[in-house]
Order: C-alpha cells, then structure tokens, then sequence
C-alpha cells in the first residue's frame, strides 16, 4: 500500500512485508511465507465474490516502492509496522471466461465487479497512523483465476 500526500506527488509511506529473497524469484506481499494466512482469503467465483482480510500484520514502510524492492538502498532502511485490511468483492457486472493472451503468456476467467475496503496501518513508533475506506463505485474491481508464465498452457 502507498500513501501519497492530497493533490498527488511522491510517495509519502509505502508498506509491504518486504522483499524475500531466497523465495521463487524474490516474491513480496501474499506469496510471502508467513505474511498472511490462506485462512485470510477467500473466493467463491461462482457467485463473482471475494473478501481478503487480516489483522495487525507486519509490514514495513519503505517511504517508496523502490526503496522495497532495493531492500533500502535508495532512501535506506524500513520502520517497522502493523496493518489491518478488510476488502470484500461482490455483485457481478460482467465475466470474461476464457481469456487467452499467448504473445504476453498469460489468460484465465475474470470477473468484474464491485470492491469496498477498510484499511489502517500504524507505525510501531507512533510516528504515523493512516485509516481510510473506499469503494469502486467510480471504476470497477476484477478477481479471477489466471494462468502466466511457466502456469500458462495457451
């Protein structure tokens, strides 16, 4: 999650659980060993809803995506941190099954639908706290099941 200040600019915080190196190719967030329970997500496709949520999980706030993904190279280390998420997917507003992009190697079923969120995260030294909510009522959201890379049959 990025927090930017009103009007836009440059990242203000930037939290994620951190690069793990040494796991497949270097994944962060959800594929991270440890960082969220599957217990956390859930998906019944067939009803086009979804709903991803936990509470008081580490993460780190690197101020920038870069800096995470040089491991604090750039703007130097993280600040330890805690965040909560709520975020539920549901009413279908249309299905695309079938989808198959062989020249970019990825396809799958996807739904489009509506999202809400809940989100706050707090730094371990009380120097920042950030809540908020939201929803999509402006675009739309998307969940699915695909296939890319060596996971893509065409």
């Amino acid at each position: 999650m990025e927090i930017f200040p009103p009007g836009g600019g440059t990242s203000i915080h930037s939290y994620d659980p951190g690069y793990v190196s040494g796991y497949p190719n270097g994944l962060v967030w959800t594929t991270a060993p440890g960082v969220i329970s599957l217990d956390d997500v859930v998906t019944h496709l067939g009803d086009g809803t979804a709903s991803l949520q936990f509470q008081n999980v580490d993460v780190k706030d690197w101020i920038t995506v870069k800096n995470s993904f040089s491991d604090g190279t750039l703007l130097g280390p993280s600040a330890p941190a805690t965040m909560s998420l709520n975020m539920q997917w549901s009413g279908v507003t249309r299905r695309l099954s079938g989808f198959s992009d062989p020249t970019n190697g990825y396809g799958g079923d996807f739904i489009e639908n509506k999202a809400t969120i809940l989100i706050s995260v707090e730094n371990d030294d009380g120097s920042f706290s950030f809540s908020g909510s939201g929803d999509t009522s402006s675009c739309f959201a998307q969940i699915g099941q695909m296939q890319n890379g060596s996971f893509f049959s065409g």
